[in-house]
Parts: C-alpha cells; sequence; structure tokens
C-alpha cells in the first residue's frame, strides 16, 4: 500500500501544496465548501483548512482516510468529515487533483458522475493532470508475471482537447483548461454554466509546447540580467550558491548521523531488556 512506503513522501499535494491551494483560492470564496475528492493522506485538505476553508474529502482508499482520521486536523472547527455515494452533500468547489488520469476505464463513467454530483449548481469542479503525459516513458515490467504497467498507474493521457471533452461528457458545460507550472500539469475549472477564468489564467499556455517555450523565455531573461552584472558581483553570487550547497550537504550529513545514533540507542536499549 502506497500510504505505507516512502513513495508517499512523493504525493503531489505534498509537495505542491501552496501552489494548489492558491488555484483553490483563485476559484474559491473566502470560507467556501471544498471537497477534496481523492484526499489522499489529507495534505491538501490540511492546507485548506489554514486557509479557511470548510473542507470535506472523498477517499475510497481505508488506508489513505486511516492516515487522515489520525491528524490533527480532523478536530478543526471547518473539518466537514468524510463523504461518499452514501453520505452525499453539494460543495461550492471539487478539486480533483491528479485524478481523473487514475480512473479505470471500466469505472471512468461512474468515477466521473460521482464526482459531478458533489459540485453545487453554481460550483464548480477544478484540478490538474499531467499535461501531454508519455505513458510509455514510465512503463514497468512486472518480475512475476512479466505484465507492463505505468509506475504510477496512470491510465490516460491528457491534453487540452481531450480533457475539455470528458468533462463536457460528465455534464460540465463550461470547460476551461490552463497549463500551470507544478512541474507543467494541465489545470482545469469546469462548472454547469458560464464563467470567466482569474486573469491570473486567461493568457496561460495550452499545450507542453507553449509551456516550454515560456520557461525558455523565464531562463533567458535570467541569462540577460546575470550578463548585466558585474565580474564582482557574478563571483560573490557564485560563492553565496556554493556556501548554500556547503549548508546543504552538512545538513544532509548531519541528519544521517543523528538518524544512525538513533538507531543505535534503540539498539542499546533492546539488548538491555533481554540482560
Amino acid at each position: 500500500m502506497l500510504a505505507e512506503t516512502p513513495l508517499d513522501q512523493m504525493s503531489f499535494s505534498r509537495m505542491v501544496c501552496a501552489q494548489l491551494v492558491g488555484l483553490v483560492a483563485a476559484f474559491a470564496a473566502p470560507g467556501a465548501r471544498i471537497l477534496d475528492f481523492g484526499g489522499g493522506g489529507g495534505e491538501l485538505a490540511q492546507g485548506l483548512l489554514r486557509a479557511g476553508f470548510k473542507v470535506g474529502v472523498y477517499e475510497p482508499s481505508e488506508g489513505r482516510s486511516g492516515q487522515i482520521r489520525a491528524k490533527e486536523f480532523a478536530l478543526h472547527k471547518n473539518w466537514l468529515g468524510f463523504f461518499d455515494a452514501a453520505r452525499l452533500e453539494q460543495f461550492d468547489v471539487v478539486c480533483a487533483f491528479e485524478v481523473l488520469e487514475h480512473f479505470l476505464d471500466d469505472n471512468l463513467t461512474s468515477d466521473m458522475a460521482l464526482m459531478v454530483r458533489f459540485c453545487a449548481p453554481e460550483g464548480k469542479v477544478i484540478g490538474t493532470v499531467p499535461l501531454e503525459e508519455d505513458l510509455n516513458a514510465d512503463l514497468c515490467l512486472c518480475p512475476e508475471c512479466a505484465g507492463l504497467f505505468h509506475k504510477w498507474q496512470h491510465q490516460r493521457s491528457f491534453n487540452h482537447e481531450s480533457l475539455t471533452a470528458m468533462l463536457r461528457c460528465a455534464g460540465l458545460a463550461c470547460c476551461r483548461a490552463f497549463a500551470v507550472n507544478f512541474s507543467i500539469r494541465l489545470g482545469f475549472a469546469a462548472g454547469f454554466g458560464e464563467f470567466q477564468l482569474p486573469d491570473c489564467y486567461m493568457n496561460a499556455p495550452q499545450t507542453l509546447h507553449q509551456c516550454l517555450a515560456a520557461e525558455r523565455q523565464k531562463v533567458i531573461a535570467l541569462e540577460r540580467q546575470t550578463a548585466l552584472l558585474t565580474e564582482t558581483e557574478q563571483a560573490l553570487g557564485k560563492h553565496n550558491l556554493d556556501t548554500l550547497k556547503e549548508h546543504a550537504c552538512a545538513a544532509k550529513v548531519l541528519g544521517y548521523a543523528l538518524r544512525r545514533l538513533d538507531r543505535l540507542r534503540s539498539f542499546f536499549r533492546a539488548r538491555e531488556g533481554t540482560l
């Protein structure tokens, strides 16, 4: 189970929680009711609670929902609890971050329908999916059955057209897709009626090529700024960067030493208990 492995530290909402909360805040009024559809270990729910939203979670995995129940924020005054098909309420915003690519083909229609049923008539479904992902690049070979599988169990790849078509098929008439640079994701917002994107997303790129071109322009701009610095300023900047790297390396070594010390202490305590 993912929740019991180091891979859990690589969960999307854990790594970019602040950016996701900012994306939600661009579409949700202060204090809005938010459902995290596919809540994982609760990292996004916790971030949304801190931002002042009322938050509930739909999470079908017992292991994942158990992680959330064990966290202190489950006692938060704005925590609305867990929801599913048997306990179905409507929300101002339904979040589906890195979820749609995981739906199995056999369950795609029912999973999309359930997600949309949580959305209030004036509400929105917002989320992200990998942008134009090459599924073959992340295939793994099972050593036992020789079967091929995607390392994150992604079932489909999305571009602007396929994403909006899938959302419309689920009954969301108005769909807006835009690229967000959380390691190149295709963000989306969809609702039952017309709405305008916030200004910050109005001119966002929509294809992987456009995203990469925009990032390249940022690199060129930084290179130009660096070229304007004097040799002394460049040398000072490099020295500061090298110092930061040395500090980071020292911190890593110290962390390893402290963990090893803890293990040795535990070992000797166990030995003392058996003597």
